[in-house]
């Protein structure tokens, strides 16, 4: 798992990013949560996305810090999946089109 950010952006997402990764555990069992979750609404492509690897946290937003857009594995799902990192929560996941 990589993070990023513009480097402009260095200095107001490093709390953001700080927090997210001070108990890895932490986050990782709030992302299983959501992927299962995700699985239970989407049961078509619940395979898929129980499947997902997070692969890169980009903090890109210089008026919300605390948002990040999340990136999967290629070798996770074959189809280009996202979703957001707000707060330490995940959401919105979606398939690239």
């Amino acid at each position: 798992m990589r993070v990023s950010t513009r480097p402009r952006l260095f200095e107001q997402v490093l709390p953001h990013a700080t927090d997210l990764f001070a108990d890895s555990a932490q986050l990782e069992s709030r992302f299983q949560a959501f992927r299962s979750a995700e699985a239970g609404r989407n049961p078509r492509d619940a395979d898929v996305i129980r499947a997902l690897e997070i692969d890169t946290i980009d903090f890109v937003n210089p008026d919300r810090p605390n948002c990040a857009e999340v990136s999967f594995t290629a070798e996770s799902g074959g189809e280009a999946w996202t979703c957001l990192l707000v707060d330490g929560a995940f959401t919105g996941l979606s398939m690239e089109s």
